[in-house]
């Protein structure tokens, strides 16, 4: 049987404690990996980003690339340099989305129109 291949969209606390480990419990499901969202991803899309918010966006890309690195020495998996990349991949077939709830609307519409089914 071939298990199901979980990508988590952000590096946070709780994918850590919880998500991940239940997912490597599970003969059902496999951890394939986590996204840091990159500067552009975490903006609010108007492009007029003033320089001490691109620099706030540069310094919240590099906490999360460290994140997902200490995720990735605990649980092995993948890391994806921005959330559209692993959207983007045949390598996943769902997406935990491990973000702020005023977030989960957008990420997941995303990851549904990719065809990935999502876990909130």
């Amino acid at each position: 049987m071939k298990k199901i291949r979980i990508g988590v969209l952000g590096p946070s606390d709780i994918a850590k404690r919880r998500m991940i480990p239940a997912l490597n419990k599970s003969k059902y499901c496999e951890y394939a990996g986590v996204a840091a969202a990159l500067p552009e991803e975490r903006s609010d899309g108007s492009g007029q980003t003033d320089p001490a918010r691109k620099e706030e966006l540069n310094a919240a890309y590099k906490r999360g690339l460290e994140k997902a690195d200490e995720l990735k020495r605990a649980f092995d998996g993948e890391i994806y340099e921005g959330f559209m990349s692993m959207l983007n991949t045949d390598d996943i077939d769902a997406v935990y989305i491990a973000l702020p709830p005023y977030l989960h609307a957008k990420w997941a519409k995303e990851a549904l129109k990719r065809g990935k089914h999502v876990l909130l």
